[in-house]
Formats: structure tokens, C-alpha cells, sequence
């Protein structure tokens, strides 16, 4: 197991599910979980519903962007949880329980005092920018709001002392090693790591309201890659079964842009089952990576790539 692990990843681990779980399945549409490579192909509602998800992206992602102000830009894909090291095996599910419900104390006096003051971003590029950190305090109390009661009885952890260390997340321009604040706990040698730059001086988004009966369109983009020219990306994701035949199908990927941001859509064209279908055919359910590549309008530069899903950024390699 690596040493660090960010985020998602992070959370994945904790809970005991593959990252793909976490991500909404097998990378279907998020309002249609059918059978890999069996799906229809999409028609014009479909794709009016998709360009009026991400027009409303785009906006919410102005939003954030003028709540932002001037300033560095600092974009993280994750929410900057990590977890360091091996739970033991007499309190691994006390331990998920407990950090999954915000059950974290700590005896006053215990964590660093004071303000941290700046750190630095560093990105694998070497561009660096620097940001003003939280606290101690204020990073434990990020990991333990909304802190939840119906945790099945767990016992919280007792947090026993903070430091600032460095790790690794996710951004919008590809892996960055920043700040992070490391708990260490009462009874295991498992620490959690939170990461201390200030909420303020990060530009995040809020996806839209879960809506059961109506829920959102599109496929989930895993990660993007953008060529040198600035306009040619390769988005990454999963989806049914590369080939000719019945159960496999073709995606074409496009995007709706505006000055701060570009949206990623990929759409499916799946291959047609002979007709009549023999009673015996069946489409798999796994899911298969692929890659779908489109072409900017104008090179992406400053602006971030979004989810069609819900708006939010897409980890990308520049």
C-alpha cells in the first residue's frame, strides 16, 4: 500500500470500495444504469438535457470563480482527506465509522496554536503559487462538520497531537504537492491527513441538489489529458466493450465552453444487436476503459475542464 493516499482514493479505502463505486458505477450515465454496451443511442432530448446540465455548470462555475476574487488559483479535484498508513485490524471498522461521522476529538491544548501563515503549491511543472494555510483547528473541525450520532456506536477517535507535513492531490492542472495537516491518533498508528490551505484561497464548486426522480445525464470523466497545443484534450473514462458487434459501442466526446471554463460531453453510439435479438444474447454489465478526444474551440490556458454530471472540475494533465 502507498504511504499517502488522497482524496477519493482515500475514501475508497476507507469505506472498502473500489474508486469506481465512488464515482457513480461504471461510468453509464448517471440517469441511465443500464447494461454496459447495451444502451440506446442518445437522442435530442438527450443532448438538450446535456448542453443545458453544462450551460448551468459553466455558470455555477462563474459563480465560484467571482467569489474567488484576484488572486492565485489553486483548484482541487478532492476534498483533501488522506489517510497515512495501516489501520490495525481490532479497530479498522470502529475507525471507518468513526472518521465517516465526524466522531474526531481533541483535549484543548492539544493542537498547534496560532496561525500557520503561507505555504507553498507545487506542481509537477514547477509552477508554484503561495496561499494562506487554516489551522490546526480549523482543518480538525473541516473533517469533523456535519459531525453525525448514528455512527452504529462507535467509540471517537481521540486526536493527540498535529503537524504540517506535504502531499500529493488532485488540482485542475495535475498532481500538486501542498500542505497538509497530519492527525495523530490515540491507539493506532494510522494518521489522517488534511489538507491546509485555507478554504478561501481555493476555488471550489457546489454541484446542483441530488435529485432522485430526475437525475443528472452524461458520462463521468475519470481524467483529461491536454495536448501541447492547448486545444486537443483526451478524456478518460469507462464505458461499455470496444468492437463491431452487438454489446459494443463508439463515443465521440465534445465540449460547451464559455471564457472560464470548458464542459466535457461524451455520448455513446452503441452498435446495433441484430433483430431479432437471439433470446440467448447478453450484454455484460462491466465496464471498459476508454478514451473519446475533442478538439477546444481556443486553447483551455487558465480555464478549468467540468463535469457534465455535476459541474465539478476534472483531474487534468496539461
Amino acid at each position: 500500500m502507498r504511504r499517502l493516499v488522497i482524496g477519493m482514493l482515500a475514501l475508497g479505502l476507507l469505506l472498502g470500495v473500489p474508486l469506481g463505486g465512488l464515482l457513480g458505477g461504471c461510468g453509464r450515465p448517471a440517469g441511465d444504469q443500464t447494461t454496459a454496451g447495451a444502451g440506446p443511442p442518445p437522442t435530442v432530448d438527450d443532448l438538450v438535457r446535456l448542453d443545458e446540465q453544462a450551460r448551468q455548470a459553466l455558470a455555477r462555475w462563474a459563480d465560484a470563480v467571482a467569489a474567488h476574487g484576484d488572486g492565485p488559483r489553486f483548484v482541487p479535484i478532492d476534498d483533501g482527506f488522506g489517510l497515512v498508513g495501516d489501520r490495525e485490524p481490532e479497530i479498522a471498522a470502529n475507525f471507518k465509522s468513526a472518521v465517516m461521522a465526524g466522531q474526531l476529538e481533541a483535549a484543548p491544548g492539544v493542537l498547534p496554536a496560532g496561525d500557520p501563515g503561507t505555504g507553498e503549491v507545487r506542481w509537477d511543472d514547477g509552477s508554484t503559487v503561495t496561499l494562506p494555510l487554516r489551522s490546526a483547528e480549523a482543518a480538525l473541525h473541516s473533517l469533523t462538520e456535519p459531525r453525525r450520532d448514528d455512527c452504529g456506536g462507535c467509540t471517537p477517535l481521540r486526536v493527540t497531537g498535529a503537524r504540517l507535513v506535504t502531499v500529493t492531490t488532485r488540482t485542475d492542472r495535475g498532481p500538486a504537492t501542498v500542505p497538509a495537516w497530519e492527525f495523530a491518533l490515540a491507539g493506532t498508528a494510522a494518521r489522517i491527513t488534511k489538507v491546509a490551505v485555507a478554504a478561501s484561497a481555493a476555488i471550489t464548486v457546489s454541484p446542483p441538489p441530488w435529485d432522485g426522480s430526475h437525475r443528472p445525464a452524461g458520462l463521468w470523466v475519470e481524467s483529461a489529458e491536454v495536448a501541447a497545443d492547448g486545444r486537443t484534450v483526451t478524456a478518460h473514462f469507462t464505458g461499455g466493450r470496444a468492437g463491431t458487434g452487438p454489446c459494443t459501442s463508439d463515443y465521440t466526446a465534445r465540449a460547451v465552453e464559455s471564457e472560464l471554463a470548458a464542459v466535457i460531453i461524451v455520448e455513446e453510439h452503441p452498435h446495433a444487436a441484430p433483430h431479432p435479438a437471439p433470446a440467448t444474447m447478453a450484454c455484460d454489465l462491466a465496464g471498459h476503459p476508454r478514451t473519446a478526444t475533442l478538439t477546444l474551440a481556443a486553447p483551455l490556458a487558465q480555464r478549468t475542464l467540468l463535469q457534465v454530471v455535476d459541474g465539478k472540475p476534472i483531474p487534468t494533465t496539461r
